[in-house]
């Protein structure tokens, strides 16, 4: 609640979209991802092979303004139920509940098996509102339960956007 209510007083700039490929990470520790480009369907490269429990991957990211965001990832995974905690900037986002993945179905192994993804709110049934500062980021993923997600992307945008994938390839071309 006072995250919607702090979202209702300070809104960010109308659509407001920042994509970073999962490549680009900008550390990680407990474990070595792998990177590929050969996944049918990804966008350049994927991340794989990010399975150990406790392995976290950060990216660094850019927010135009202060305020609150979603958080949507383009990813793949032939499990159910992938847990990753969340960290932004050194603070767990929801500390009783981890991000929870649902499979796909595959690992992109010659079927486009990736979906989009915004991380919900594990109490409401909305998005879960992700608190960035302007400028500079860490956005932090760690692996809960030893379960498999292959990754192509990662998206912070404003409330108002509803990201598609084709929306979310045009933005990373325009950014490079």
């Amino acid at each position: 609640a006072e995250r919607e209510e702090a979202t209702r007083a300070n809104p960010l700039p109308e659509n407001t979209l920042v994509v970073i490929q999962a490549e680009d990470f900008s550390g990680q520790g407990g474990g070595e991802v792998g990177v590929s480009a050969k996944k049918t369907g990804a966008v350049g490269e994927a991340l794989l092979g990010w399975d150990p429990v406790g392995h976290w991957i950060e990216w660094t990211v850019e927010a135009p303004a202060e305020g609150y965001y979603h958080l949507t990832m383009k990813y793949c995974s032939a499990l159910a139920l992938c847990e990753r905690e969340l960290k932004v900037n050194g603070e767990v986002i929801e500390p009783f509940k981890p991000v929870i993945f649902p499979g796909t179905g595959g690992w992109a192994n010659g079927s486009d098996d990736w979906r989009l993804f915004t991380v919900p709110n594990p109490v409401a049934e909305h998005p879960l509102l992700v608190k960035l500062n302007k400028g500079s980021n860490v956005l932090r993923l760690t692996n809960a339960n030893g379960r498999g997600v292959n990754l192509d992307y990662l998206a912070v945008h404003s409330p108002d956007v509803e990201p598609t994938q084709a929306m979310l390839v045009e933005a990373l071309g325009e950014q490079k």
